[in-house]
Order: C-alpha cells, then sequence, then structure tokens
C-alpha cells in the first residue's frame, strides 16, 4: 500500500512542476528546463539539480530555478519525513520561491507562466500536507493551486501541460473518503475522476515539459484505482524499456508481479531493479529489499525473508516509519510462526499507533492479542500458497485446518474459523468454481460480525463483493462493499473506492 503511494506521490510531485509551452518561457531558459528534465528521466539526480540551480543562476528574476531547486528539495524530503533541518530548508526555498513567483507575476500580470508559477507554489505547500496526511489541508493548497491553472487553461486552452495539473487535482478530490468529499462538495468545489482520467490523458497526448509525468501518473491511476492493469502494464513497459536507469518503472513492475502472484517473476525483476543515490532517495532502496523479502515470505521461506529483513535493517538508508513498522510486523510474524513468542511480543509492541504507519497497526493487533498455535500456522502458510496462485494447494490446507476445528481443537485466535472459511471460498472461486464460493459465503456473511479484528472483516466483505459483481450480482454486492466501509482504515476506504470503479465498469461493460 505504502509502496503505491509513494510512487504515486513521487509522480505527483513531477506533475505539479509543469510549465507552460515554450513560447511563453526565453528559448536558453527553455532548453536549460528540458536538459534538466531529460537528466531526472534517467535518474541523473545530481546532474538535474546542478541544472535547475544554473536556471536559478542565469535567470534570477524568473521563479523557474527557484521553483524546481524547492521541487527537487521535496522529493528528497518525502523519503525523508524525519529530517527535520531538512524539512525546515524546504520550507525556506518554498517561501523564496514564492516571493519571486509573486515578483514576476506583478511585472508581467497577464503572461501566463507568471500566473501558473504561483500556483506551482501553493501544489508544494499541498503535497507537504499530504506528506504528514492531512488531507483536509492539502486540498485546500491544492484548490488554490487550481484556481491558477483554471485562470492559465482560460488564457490559454492549448496549455497541454497544465491539464495535467487539472487531472490530478480533480481526480484526487473524487477519491477523497466520504466525509471529506461531503465537506468539499458543501463548500462549492468538486471531483470528478472521469474528467480527471481525460484531462491527463489530454496532458499525455500534447504536454511539452511534462509529458513523461502525465504518462506515469495515468498508468499509476488507470492500475491502482481503475484496475485496467494490461493496458498499464504494457505501458509500463514501455516506460522501463525508454528510461532503464530509471529504478520507478521496475519497481512497479516488480510490485505487479508480486500482488498478482508471479512471485518468481517479480524477484528477478526487483533483484534487477538499479540502487541509486541511496542517501537521497532512501525508499526506493528500501522498496527492493521489502519487496524481496515479503516474496521469500509468501513462498513460505521463512529463513530467507528473515535474512532479507536483516539485511535490510542494517543497511545505513534511513527508514520511514511506514517501513520500520512493515519490517517489525514481518519479524514479529517470523518470530511467532516459529513459536518464539517472545521476540515476537518485542517486535510487535515496536509497531507505533501513528498515523504513518496505521496500517501495519491494525495488521499486528490479532497477532498482538493472540499467540500463535498450529492452526494459525496452518492458515498463514495456505493464505501464501493463494497468493501465489496455488489454489489447489491452498484449499487442500485449509480444508485440513477445517476438519480440526470442525473435530473440536480450539485455536487461540478467536478469528480464525471465520478467516479460514474466507480463504476456502475464494480459493474455490479462483478454481473456477463460483457456485462453491458463492454458497460458502452466503453461509459465512452471516456469522462474521462477530469478528474482533474489523479490518478483516471488512476484507471479507470486499472479497465477496468480488466473487458477486464477478457474476453479475451488483446490488448485493454494492451492499457488500457499503459494509466493507464501515471502518476506521484509510486503504480499506481507498481499496473499496476501487472496486466500486472496476464494479461500475464490470456493470456498464454488461449493458
Amino acid at each position: 500500500m505504502h509502496f503505491r503511494w509513494t510512487v504515486v506521490l513521487i509522480g505527483w510531485l513531477a506533475g505539479l512542476s509543469t510549465l507552460l509551452a515554450n513560447h511563453y518561457v526565453p528559448a536558453p531558459l527553455d532548453e536549460l528546463i528540458l536538459t534538466g528534465k531529460n537528466y531526472l528521466y534517467h535518474a541523473n539526480f545530481h546532474q538535474a539539480r546542478q541544472t535547475f540551480l544554473t536556471v536559478q543562476q542565469q535567470y534570477p528574476d524568473y521563479p523557474h530555478g527557484y521553483f524546481y531547486t524547492a521541487y527537487m528539495t521535496l522529493l528528497v524530503y518525502s523519503q525523508n519525513l524525519s529530517n527535520d533541518s531538512l524539512r525546515q530548508a524546504l520550507e525556506d526555498q518554498i517561501s523564496l520561491a514564492q516571493k519571486v513567483a509573486a515578483a514576476f507575476r506583478k511585472k508581467n500580470r497577464q503572461n501566463p507562466d507568471a500566473i501558473f508559477h504561483q500556483g506551482l507554489i501553493f501544489g508544494l505547500k499541498g503535497v507537504l500536507y499530504v506528506l504528514d496526511r492531512s488531507y483536509l489541508r492539502a486540498y485546500w493548497f491544492g484548490r488554490k493551486a487550481i484556481r491558477y491553472l483554471e485562470e492559465v487553461a482560460r488564457l490559454d486552452p492549448d496549455y497541454n501541460d497544465t491539464y495535467l495539473g487539472l487531472g490530478l487535482f480533480h481526480y484526487y478530490v473524487d477519491l477523497l473518503p466520504r466525509i471529506l468529499r461531503f465537506v468539499v462538495h458543501v463548500l462549492g468545489f468538486e471531483g470528478d475522476r472521469v474528467l480527471g482520467k481525460q484531462e491527463l490523458q489530454r496532458a499525455v497526448r500534447g504536454g511539452h515539459y511534462f509529458r513523461e509525468e502525465a504518462r506515469l501518473m495515468y498508468i499509476l491511476f488507470t492500475y491502482f484505482m481503475e484496475g485496467e492493469m494490461q493496458q498499464s502494464i504494457a505501458e509500463l513497459k514501455r516506460m522501463a524499456a525508454d528510461f532503464p536507469e530509471n529504478p520507478i518503472p521496475q519497481l512497479l513492475l516488480g510490485y505487479h508481479y508480486r500482488r498478482t502472484g508471479k512471485l518468481k517473476q517479480a524477484l528477478e525483476i526487483f533483484q534487477q531493479t538499479p540502487e541509486i543515490y541511496p542517501e537521497l532517495l532512501p525508499q526506493m532502496v528500501n522498496i527492493k529489499y521489502y519487496n524481496m523479502a515479503v516474496i521469500h515470505f509468501e513462498m513460505n521461506r521463512f529463513d530467507a525473508a528473515d535474512s532479507l529483513l536483516d539485511y535490510l535493517i542494517r543497511l545505513p538508508t534511513r527508514k520511514s516509519i511506514y517501513y520500520q513498522a512493515a519490517i517489525h510486523f514481518y519479524k514479529g510474524l517470523i518470530a511467532d510462526l516459529r513459536m518464539d513468542r517472545p521476540t515476537a511480543e518485542w517486535h510487535y509492541a515496536k509497531i507505533p499507533r501513528h498515523k504513518q504507519s496505521k496500517y501495519w497497526y491494525n495488521a499486528v493487533q490479532m497477532y498482538r492479542k493472540h499467540p500463535m498455535d498450529s492452526l494459525m500456522k496452518a492458515y498463514v502458510m495456505a493464505r501464501n500458497l493463494y497468493l501465489g496462485l496455488q489454489f489447489a494447494e491452498s484449499l487442500e490446507r485449509v480444508e485440513k485446518v477445517l476438519a480440526r476445528l470442525h473435530a473440536g481443537v480450539k485455536s487461540t485466535h478467536p478469528d480464525l474459523p471465520y478467516l479460514v472459511r474466507d480463504l476456502q471460498a475464494i480459493d474455490y472461486f479462483f478454481l473456477g468454481k463460483p457456485r462453491k464460493a458463492l454458497e460458502l459465503y452466503a453461509e459465512l456473511i452471516p456469522e462474521i460480525s462477530r469478528m474482533e479484528d474489523k479490518v478483516r472483516k471488512s476484507w471479507i466483505y470486499i472479497r465477496y463483493a468480488r466473487v458477486l459483481y464477478s457474476t453479475g450480482r451488483f446490488k448485493e454486492a454494492a451492499q457488500m462493499l457499503d459494509r466493507a466501509n464501515d471502518v476506521d482504515d484509510d486503504y480499506t476506504h481507498l481499496i473499496v473506492k476501487r472496486e466500486e470503479i472496476i464494479m461500475e465498469r464490470k456493470q456498464a461493460q454488461g449493458k
């Protein structure tokens, strides 16, 4: 989850730095900007930064160089959120860029370039609040930025780069949690996912400086939120071929293959992914080794996973709160599977109740409250087989656990009977037996109101909804997604929104 939004954020940061078509910019400045962007695409981070500093030195009255200096610092800060001195430097750079942009606008009242750069600075501030997970504040600064973008679009409708920012904003607002969407609606602002996609497409087709950023963002939204995997992955492969030095397309491809169960292929991609600037972009390196460890875990290779996690801990890269929590989750779970409860409890206790680690805090509660036993261990290993697309093997293990439960064997985990039956049902679905899956879920769903773990209960509703809408039962699927949304977990809310989008498309295709 955090990986997808880390990459989305990096793409968004780039997307916020859209410029006007080159006829608004002096030709030498235009050339410098394009040179810096080319360095950035090919992961030559130091040369890109130096180029943008040169812009600042050669064009001190233009806001471009100051903006790009702050922009690149923001990229680095997004990977080092606990670095207070870097945060202060970034805020100082944004403040300076804002002053230069205001002075430039004063001298160039009707120049779209001047108007646009004032919007960019508000965009940078908005991203800072996204990093802080203060989404309503992020919305406010985003809205201020959008007002400038809208003015630019009115002055020059063919300014295609501006549609990247407009598209991101309109799409983002449509993804806000329901209560926040209601608040911004009352205030007179609307998100529009469909319009956002169209605007992104326009930037992809006609963007001057930011066609590649628009291309990446369109891939991310269509993949993560629209579920259009085939189209997205084909375009992502082309991007990886265009920029082989850049790890982002490769990391995304590896993530795709891991999440779709092609674990060996995913492992090969992560092993081949270059490690760039670990001191500046540490999370890129952390993402690589973390995913390799998770792949081994999902292959039931717990010793190999543990070794990779230890290697990741020893790396001198700064770990975000999210990745610290993720490491402790898997280290604790591996210790639990080895029946080493003291070590497991030590790791579990290290996961804070923090907004950046909320996903892992929620995930660990079941294991923290209840000791591992042989039944839960068998379930974890069966679920890993399911994640690796070994549905028959997973089902065989699941039904052995069910047989023991039916024979009267008790588990220390009160939710285990529900989790096992959920896995049994979804295994049958992927084995091509949707009717059997529906029967099993119909028996299970009335009982899960008793579950202790509210997040895992929501995910049972989500999986049942997928089976329902895959068999054309859209109304019932919508009801299950409504139930799934009734939980205090941002990631679950986001997945519910994605499932609603996918279901809407499937329903339209069936008409």
